[in-house]
């Protein structure tokens, strides 16, 4: 008898990321619960596991203007670069952060200068 394939929502290159560092999380719209309009992963990893995790980087993968690292897998795109996590939270366009090993999801509501803006 032949087992059914599992399949996962998540790019294999995002989960083990994500499942060899604590420090990685993904930000953004793939943060979010039951999101079912995933365009891309955008993970920040800690500088003190950047060294580990940039071994993981496919070979193929294009460089990027925040230090990182951006490729794609099954169709997906998949952007990777080390910041401090406190860094990115702090950033006025990261609403949703999410660390899948760790199971810690983190929503920031917007500030209304942001609002303002037309941001959100």
């Amino acid at each position: 008898m032949k087992q059914a394939k599992k399949r996962y929502w998540m790019p294999k290159l995002v989960r083990a990321i994500c499942g060899t560092s604590k420090k990685a999380w993904i930000v953004g719209g793939a943060a979010i619960p039951n999101c079912k309009t995933i365009k891309d992963f955008d993970v920040a990893v800690s500088y003190s596991d950047w060294p580990m995790i940039a071994m993981m980087i496919p070979k193929d993968a294009k460089p990027t203007l925040f230090g990182g690292w951006k490729c794609k897998e099954n169709g997906w795109e998949i952007d990777v670069w080390p910041a401090e996590i406190i860094d990115i939270f702090h950033c006025s366009k990261c609403e949703w952060m999410w660390q899948p090993q760790l199971n810690i999801r983190i929503h920031r509501e917007p500030t209304e200068s942001i609002r303002e803006l037309g941001a959100y």
